[in-house]
């Protein structure tokens, strides 16, 4: 899981295609709060994952949803 991200940089792990999460802030161990995130930092293990949910595969996005009326 995200655990197994520790040490590495959301880039490296690959976050929104392995999770279909896109982190849009990082409340880091010493706390601050990184928005938006640098893709290339080592996450620690006191690091928060701000995230929303991309995609939900076989959904209408919400834009084609507002445009069906």
């Amino acid at each position: 899981g995200p655990a197994g991200a520790v040490g590495q940089s959301l880039e490296d792990c690959d976050f929104r295609r392995r999770y279909g999460r896109a982190v849009i802030a990082v409340r880091t161990s010493r706390g601050e709060l990184l928005v938006p995130p640098d893709p290339s930092r080592k996450l620690d293990s006191g690091d928060i994952l701000v995230s929303i949910q991309t995609a939900i595969e076989g959904r209408e996005s919400p834009r084609s949803l507002k445009d069906a009326n």
